[in-house]
């Protein structure tokens, strides 16, 4: 057997769910068990059948074989054809199988049927083919067929598969329902030496296949892969839909929530798919539009394509206008359209956009407090927005609420330490922005210190935020030690952060900020204790980052010019000219690399400014 083809293995028994008729199974006697309302009209033996397959929409591709079994006896039936190996049932009751070879061909699925026969009519040229569609690919699969018989066999598969298609077009599908439709055949095929002789079928737009081998663990790698969701008589569309909504939910929710993030053409798939199954259903599920708007985002994230986003935030604002306020999920679809609304604003530079989404979180946490549930992560959420909110308004009255919803995140009861590292870590930053800005005495630097270091306490050794949180308290022991002038701060804000670059992994993109911080605080450590020692060191730590990014990234002209400054530092230690020197290109280097608008560029020229001072005082 071939994986991902139209080959399956089945299994003898009875069925354990009522769609597992869409499989082929069988009973002792190898014939295939019928859905409700399936007729077995005839069937035939076939030396051999095969299924090749190749792209669509592509010129000249080669066709590619799959599979090819012998001995097959070929089932047709009201609603599909099922083809079962005939070989290996006496091997299977003597135990020496424990599977059978089969596989099926909905009507739904097919696109056209044809009969091919040479000249000569040799029976090894003569052959029956059915051909579908499925995902990017075609596929064809082929009985052998006697001279004798095959067009009297081809006109009653035609006849019964234009039959089937005309009663699920009438039957289940809304007029309006997206399908294609070919000429069917009419009388009887007519044959006259080398003849190809072919009909077209109704092909309905209810299968959601593709090639995508099963991911490990996902739930509905099964449903997906060759298994046609045509239905069976007697279902309606709006109950397929439903079904394959549900499948297409589960896909997308777990594509979303694994820790390997998906590339953009997986989820893209998965979320059309939704995107497809919900459009059947008159009413519309405010659970799958709130996924699809978080699917919306995360395509953003991987394309930067501004639309998704918006679609984003369109689509969340559609589920929240439609779930009950007493919903449980309530508060998660307006979390959700606020971080939408987050990214847009700090994308967009829109305080506008902002402020929404500081009010939208706002109202997710004043329904948990109302509706009871998990209040701690809308608080996180808030206290983020706030902060972003006050990088753009400067106003101090909306970074202290910042400090507040960070704090009483952190204190909710029943945390998992990681939470708790996470709300301290924020409500640390929080206090850390308000002292910059002047506000608060002593007990703000205790504060910031003592949240900082409480979120590296909470997580044991090895834990991947530890180095997170152990740069932000080396930060905010330096900042404090900027005011207060305590050695003693300076000397732990360089320790942690050697620390966090020992749990740091090698390869990790966050290294380069962690040399660029621990240069900066041993260059401090070195001024401050006229040590020659650390400001070399601070140079080796600056010099490692530069070495670690790329001449186009965006965070290369800030290392440059902190190298620049370390090199002035160790200058003014050892008064070797080459240090200035190299002092001066790297300094230049960094102004030269900085863009105009860049909110650091102020910054860069006045360290530049310091080194062309000191070269032409030397």
């Amino acid at each position: 057997m071939v994986e991902g083809t139209l080959l399956d293995r089945v299994r003898l028994g009875a069925r354990e769910t009522p769609d597992d008729w869409l499989w082929p199974w069988l009973d002792r006697d190898g014939c295939p068990e019928l859905a409700p309302g399936e007729t077995l009209l005839f069937r035939f033996n076939s030396p051999w059948v095969e299924e090749s397959q190749q792209p669509r929409g592509v010129r000249d591709a080669p066709e590619q074989l799959m599979w090819r079994e012998k001995q097959c006896v070929v089932h047709v039936t009201s609603q599909r054809m099922i083809w079962v190996d005939d070989r290996p049932l006496r091997q299977l009751l003597r135990g020496t199988r424990d599977y059978r070879t089969a596989g099926q061909l909905r009507y739904e699925w097919l696109f056209c049927l044809i009969c091919r026969r040479d000249a000569d009519n040799r029976a090894e040229n003569t052959f029956l083919q059915a051909s579908a569609f499925s995902g990017e690919f075609s596929h064809d699969v082929t009985f052998a067929a006697d001279p004798a018989w095959v067009a009297e066999v081809t006109q009653q598969v035609l006849t019964a598969a234009r039959a089937h298609g005309a009663a699920v077009a009438r039957d289940t599908l809304p007029p309006e329902h997206p399908r294609v439709s070919e000429t069917a055949v009419d009388g009887a095929l007519e044959w006259s030496g080398n003849v190809v002789a072919s009909a077209g079928l109704p092909v309905l737009a209810l299968v959601g296949t593709h090639l995508a081998a099963p991911e490990p663990g996902d739930p509905c790698a099964l449903d997906e892969i060759y298994h046609p969701e045509g239905p069976p008589l007697g279902y309606r569309v709006q109950e397929l839909a439903a079904s394959r909504a549900d499948r297409s939910y589960a896909r997308l929710f777990h594509l979303l929530a694994s820790p390997e993030p998906a590339d953009a053409k997986t989820l893209g798939r998965a979320r059309d798919s939704l995107q497809y199954a919900i459009s059947l259903i008159p009413d519309r599920n405010p659970s799958h539009l709130n996924l699809l708007g978080l699917a919306a985002r995360n395509m953003f994230d991987l394309t930067d394509d501004v639309a998704e986003l918006a679609a984003s935030i369109d689509l969340l604002r559609q589920a929240t206008q439609m779930f009950d306020s007493q919903d449980p999920d309530f508060p998660g679809a307006l979390s959700n359209l606020g971080v939408s609304l987050q990214t847009l604003g700090n994308r967009s530079d829109d305080v506008a956009t902002l402020y929404e989404a500081v009010e939208t979180h706002e109202h997710a946490c004043e329904t948990v407090r109302a509706n009871g549930g998990d209040l701690h992560e809308h608080l996180m959420s808030l206290a983020q927005a706030r902060l972003m909110l006050f990088d753009r308004t400067d106003d101090i009255e909306i970074l202290r609420q910042a400090v507040r919803d960070a704090r009483r995140a952190a204190a909710e009861p029943g945390l998992a330490p990681a939470e708790q590292a996470e709300a301290a870590a924020l409500a640390a930053r929080a206090l850390h922005t308000l002292r910059n800005e002047g506000e608060g005495g002593d007990e703000i630097f205790e504060g910031m210190i003592s949240e900082a270091r409480r979120a590296c306490d909470l997580l044991p050794k090895g834990h991947p935020s530890l180095p997170d949180h152990l740069s932000g308290l080396g930060i905010v022991l330096a900042s404090a030690f900027d005011v207060l002038g305590d050695v003693r701060l300076l000397t732990e804000a360089v320790s942690v952060t050697e620390l966090a670059l020992d749990t740091e992994p090698p390869q990790s993109p966050g290294r380069p900020t962690l040399l660029l911080n621990l240069g900066s605080f041993r260059l401090d450590f070195g001024r401050a204790n006229t040590s020659k020692e650390q400001v070399a060191a601070a140079v080796d730590a600056h010099e490692q980052a530069c070495k670690l990014l790329p001449a186009d990234h965006p965070d290369r002209p800030v290392v440059l010019s902190a190298l620049g400054q370390s090199l002035l530092g160790l200058f003014e230690m050892t008064g070797e000219r080459r240090h200035l020197e190299a002092a001066k290109r790297a300094s230049l280097a960094a102004v030269d690399a900085i863009p105009e608008d860049h909110p650091k560029r102020p910054a860069i020229l006045t360290n530049h400014a310091a080194v062309r001072t000191a070269f032409e005082d030397a």
